[in-house]
């Protein structure tokens, strides 16, 4: 099966990260969000970026306050599954620790979910120094931050386990010199309820800059944050639950900085197979779109799905019988498998049938788009040898043949710039169109 080609949209979704803290991918539900966000992952770690992906559709069944344990306990896991933990500084977490209760919860919790490790052992090796390295924080005020950013879920919370991932994720952007990207998948998989209420908890540690001196904003110091959901959808739903003079792009802000970046992979892939079919057969993607007779052969392809259109171009080579094909001068042959057979072809595993086609292509396409589909295929009439410049539809073509080694290669027409003596032009080939059409047909197999 053909893989559709996603690259460019990939490096301009790459740019937009360099502009935007935070970005949101906006994609219909099975539009494809997921294969690009795979396909950005498999190409970028490999050029600077490391990744976190959270499902916060686990969540919607927590209570507001346990989400972001959630959140905090699978960027834990992660980054273990790494081995990154192993390698931050304990002192710098051990600040963050206000007790021996504290501690204590800490290491247990730990000891619960994270996999066999350096990091595992390291904790079971060094829970008692890590633990002496408190050190009482007399000053009232500080006690009292102290305590709201310990309490679960608030938006100021800063615990060990907050501190852990922050040096992490500062041990990353450092050390391997990477940039940290937090991607929060599958949002608009949550039923609309529950959709808000994690927006709204996500949206209240990711708009709360947590660290002064730090160089993000974003919650534990990430580079990115990229939300993922359709970002039209989700206005609707927003104005459905809080009226229509709701701010939706007010609320939605705190989770982009510029607009968001759209993407559909079934628009990239009926793109796809019209530049291929223009590469191929000669004929424009406009000539396609705008076509107005019963045969609309763009709303036919808007019906196709991704994987249709991926098995459309898949082995059309092998539909075609494969042979050389002798021209009206024996001394020269040409191959089965031009670009009018190609289009033969597709047109078939759209959905036309052989006489509609035979219809479309002499109704509906432009002569230039005509003469250079059909190209090679002239060589089979006499008129071909004789003929620099033929008339169509009362216009002049002058005919461009390339040649290799005595034989032709291709043949290519263009409008010709000065008029000619009607004597010396071959009058009609409407004639030879017709024909020319039924004799590519004998080679496509149904």
């Amino acid at each position: 099966m053909t893989e559709i080609p996603i690259d460019t949209h990939l490096e301009m979704f790459a740019e937009h990260l360099a502009i935007n803290e935070r970005a949101i991918l906006s994609a219909k539900f099975g539009d494809g969000k997921t294969y690009f966000l795979n396909k950005f992952k498999e190409k970028y770690s490999k050029k600077g970026y490391y990744f976190i992906t959270l499902y916060p559709v686990n969540y919607s069944v927590a209570e507001n306050a346990d989400v972001f344990e959630y959140i905090k306990r699978d960027i834990i896991i992660q980054l273990a599954e790494d081995d990154i933990l192993s390698n931050i500084d304990f002192e710098k977490i051990a600040t963050s620790i206000c007790s021996w209760e504290n501690a204590k919860a800490l290491i247990t919790y730990l000891l619960t979910f994270l996999p066999a490790g350096n990091f595992y052992a390291k904790l079971l090796e060094k829970g008692e120094a890590f633990i002496k390295k408190y050190e009482e924080k007399k000053e009232t005020y500080k006690k009292f931050l102290t305590n709201i950013e310990l309490q679960k879920g608030s938006i100021y919370e800063h615990d060990a386990y907050t501190k852990m991932i922050e040096e992490a994720i500062a041990y990353i952007q450092r050390c391997l010199n990477k940039k940290t990207v937090l991607i929060i998948e599958d949002l608009d998989r949550i039923d609309p309820a529950h959709l808000f209420r994690i927006l709204n908890v996500l949206g209240a540690h990711l708009d709360y800059k947590y660290k002064e001196n730090s160089s993000s904003s974003n919650k534990f110091g990430f580079n990115n944050i990229i939300t993922v959901f359709d970002y039209d959808i989700t206005e609707h739903i927003f104005h459905h639950f809080y009226g229509e003079k709701a701010n939706y792009h007010g609320y939605i802000n705190k989770f982009k900085v510029h607009q968001p970046f759209h993407f559909s992979i079934i628009d990239v892939a009926r793109e796809f197979l019209l530049k291929y079919i223009e590469e191929w057969c000669y004929i424009s993607p406009n000539t396609i779109k705008g076509c107005t007779s019963k045969y609309q052969l763009y709303w036919l392809i808007e019906k196709l799905s991704v994987r249709d259109i991926a098995l459309l171009m898949s082995d059309i080579e092998e539909q075609i019988h494969d042979k050389d094909i002798k021209c009206y001068n024996p001394s020269n042959l040409f191959s089965s498998r031009s670009s009018l057979t190609i289009f033969i072809v597709i047109l078939l595993r759209i959905g036309l049938n052989r006489f509609q086609i035979r219809e479309y292509i002499i109704d509906n396409i432009p002569s230039i788009e005509q003469l250079n589909l059909f190209g090679v295929f002239f060589m089979t009439d006499s008129w071909f040898y004789s003929q620099s410049v033929i008339k169509y539809r009362k216009e002049d073509y002058r005919i461009i043949k390339e040649e290799s080694s005595g034989k032709f290669i291709s043949v290519h027409f263009t409008k010709a710039k000065e008029l000619y003596n009607s004597s010396s032009i071959y009058e009609d080939i409407s004639t030879t169109i017709e024909h020319t059409i039924d004799d590519a047909l004998s080679y496509v197999k149904d």
